[in-house]
């Protein structure tokens, strides 16, 4: 099975603004835990996307829109 991560609405807030958290930053509008999953490997990803766990995270651009 293939897996990609796709974005359809991204959250508008500034990273730089959000408040430091243990995994990453907390995001008051949204209310939530963004991990930042920049540093994150292919395998790493694929870990979290099949533990069916619902995570806000912060990606880059390459991996974004593209077969894991």
């Amino acid at each position: 099975m293939k897996y990609s991560i796709q974005i359809p609405e991204s959250c508008g807030e500034n990273w730089n603004k959000m408040t430091a958290s243990q995994q990453g930053k907390f995001c008051q509008v949204c209310e939530k835990e963004v991990i930042d999953l920049t540093k994150t490997t292919d395998a790493e990803l694929l870990e979290k996307i099949k533990s069916g766990q619902k995570i806000c995270g912060r990606f880059k651009q390459s991996q974004l829109s593209r077969d894991l």
